[in-house]
């Protein structure tokens, strides 16, 4: 943490940033109105999608390394076993559509997102030999709450701006996705690094399981390193949920932006 490389580029990374506030302030046709981006209506949502992001996109990272380093699977069978968060997104997501586009969108993405956070949290819990099953059952159930809240998220940042600025929000949507993956990565390995995961799963590849006593110490700092990721993981799912209860009421019909039935769905496919 005290490196010169890491303190350089954060450096460079905040002083960006503040340049890029000052600049987009200046200008006549700024790429987006900071007013905007920090208003209820449109803030809200793209935060609580940033926190999603943040939260979920950590699993994908992190369960290969359980799965193959600790429980000895191939990469096809850790894949594989992946595969039911998946699914249970792809499931989710059309019912979410057509039960935002009844009118439901206000909780039905705080519901998802918050049942994400529950599935991050059993999945905080796996041990050594917990069964292949109950880990495809919490992702599972992390990708259904994932699914039932993109739809009516991604729906309150497009109708949030006006018709005609569709192409800024779908970029925003866009960002905040890649600005997500890039936190979770970020945040997650440092938790899983700083606290012994990694080496200790290099080591069990290294040496081979042999049920030593040595091997169980193993075990134990990389098991405490994942759960420690994965619960922090779940406490940010929790925070966007909790976020998203302060979104703004949809746009009533005939507004500057109204939404034709089915329209949630279809933003889905692009989400």
């Amino acid at each position: 943490w005290t490196s010169p490389v890491l303190i350089l580029t954060l450096a460079v990374a905040a002083t960006s940033l503040i340049a890029a506030v000052v600049i987009e302030r200046r200008q006549a046709d700024p790429l987006i109105d900071l007013g905007q981006l920090v208003s209820r209506r449109l803030g809200v949502p793209l935060a609580s999608f940033l926190f999603s992001i943040i939260a979920l996109f950590a699993v994908g990272f992190l369960l290969p390394f359980y799965l193959e380093e600790l429980r000895g699977l191939t990469p096809l069978d850790a894949g594989l076993l992946l595969t039911p968060y998946s699914l249970g997104l792809a499931v989710a997501s059309p019912i979410s559509g057509r039960l935002a586009d009844r009118g439901h969108a206000r909780w039905l993405g705080s519901l998802g997102l918050g049942l994400a956070a529950v599935g991050l949290g059993l999945l905080a819990q796996v041990g050594v030999g917990t069964p292949l099953s109950e880990i495809a059952f919490w992702l599972a159930l992390s990708g259904i709450g994932q699914g039932l809240f993109l739809s009516p998220n991604t729906s309150a940042v497009m109708s949030a701006l006006p018709a005609d600025q569709s192409g800024i929000a779908s970029g925003l949507i866009a960002t905040t996705r890649v600005v997500g993956q890039a936190l979770s990565v970020a945040i997650a390995g440092a938790i899983f690094i700083g606290l012994g995961g990694a080496a200790a799963g290099a080591t069990l590849v290294a040496i081979g399981a042999s049920g030593s006593a040595q091997d169980a110490a193993l075990q134990g700092t990389f098991v405490t390193a994942m759960h420690a990721a994965l619960l922090v993981s779940g406490f940010l799912a929790a925070a966007g949920a909790v976020l998203g209860l302060a979104k703004a009421r949809p746009r009533p019909v005939g507004s500057a932006r109204s939404e034709p039935a089915g329209h949630s769905q279809e933003l889905t496919k692009v989400a």
